[in-house]
């Protein structure tokens, strides 16, 4: 039902956010293991299936008045009731229709996901610059804020909706460029800058994210409408996907770069800031990662 998909979708949006917090406070504040942490949080799924099931079957429950339809905020009457089908060639022309959602969708989660993933796992600071954190807990807070920006931005759209998506995805792009110079060329003077870009990406993901689905919602047709959100699920997989196929290659380099140049003391073999070992002969490369018997 309505009611039980809008619930749905208000724990989908506070997961992230939630999960990120517990992660770090029981690593970083209670000083468990990861090992621990992960141990602990196995069984918290499960919570989504109860709050489904249980919390959000009361909905259904709810005796409701009869709503007119002139007082919905879409003609309900658009809707088909008899079973209905979208022939091939309709729906790769309604992939075209939605390339203006689906591509802005795409590019922001590929980067995103590779910011997240593979680029400012190698943004370390020396505990000088981050008020006595370790470099791991710092990590921990790149994503906790990450999903700050997300929550905040996902929860905007009854607010202000973006129609321009398509300049959200270019700007998140930029963030991803200057994340990359950050790591690469190590000329960030303090964490507190990383922490204001890395909120400043959450809240630019989460706006193109509800955007997208929001305006696919409204401008187009009732009859293709199901098809054409589920289209958008794939749309940004497939971007996520690819971020991690991209950053395959980019984090190895990336952390290669670092072991040679802004972390010198590190000797070949040992924890390096980040727990990562910095690579022995033959050094890191993004073709060792698929190839490394070859190489």
């Amino acid at each position: 039902t309505q009611s039980r998909s809008s619930a749905a979708s208000d724990v989908y949006k506070r997961q992230g956010i939630a999960g990120s917090f517990i992660y770090l406070a029981l690593t970083s504040w209670a000083n468990l293991g990861d090992r621990v942490t992960l141990f602990i949080c196995s069984p918290l799924p499960l919570l989504i299936a109860v709050s489904y099931f249980v919390i959000m079957g009361e909905y259904e429950n709810v005796s409701t008045k009869p709503v007119l339809a002139d007082s919905l905020p879409i003609n309900v009457q658009e809707y088909p009731t008899e079973e209905f089908s979208i022939p091939f060639k309709k729906r790769i022309q309604l992939q075209w229709r939605l390339f203006r959602y689906s591509g802005p969708l795409a590019l922001v989660y590929f980067a995103e996901y590779l910011i997240n993933q593979s680029i400012v796992p190698t943004i370390a600071f020396p505990k000088s610059k981050t008020i006595g954190w370790p470099p791991a807990s710092v990590y921990r807070y790149y994503q906790f804020i990450y999903q700050v920006g997300v929550f905040i931005s996902r929860s905007s759209v009854n607010l202000i909706q973006i129609r321009k998506i398509w300049a959200l995805g270019l700007w998140q792009t930029v963030n991803m460029v200057l994340l990359w110079s950050m790591s690469y060329f190590d000329y960030v003077p303090s964490v507190w800058i990383v922490f204001a870009i890395i909120l400043y990406e959450g809240l630019v993901g989460g706006a193109v994210f509800v955007n997208a689905f929001y305006l696919v919602s409204t401008d187009i047709e009732a009859k293709y409408r199901e098809f054409c959100l589920g289209s958008l699920s794939f749309w940004y997989a497939a971007g996520i996907l690819l971020s991690a196929i991209t950053g395959s290659f980019v984090q190895p380099w990336l952390l290669d770069h670092a072991c040679n140049h802004y972390w010198p003391t590190v000797q070949p073999g040992a924890p390096t800031p980040l727990q990562y070992p910095c690579p022995t002969h033959p050094p890191v490369t993004p073709h060792s990662v698929f190839f490394p018997r070859v190489l």
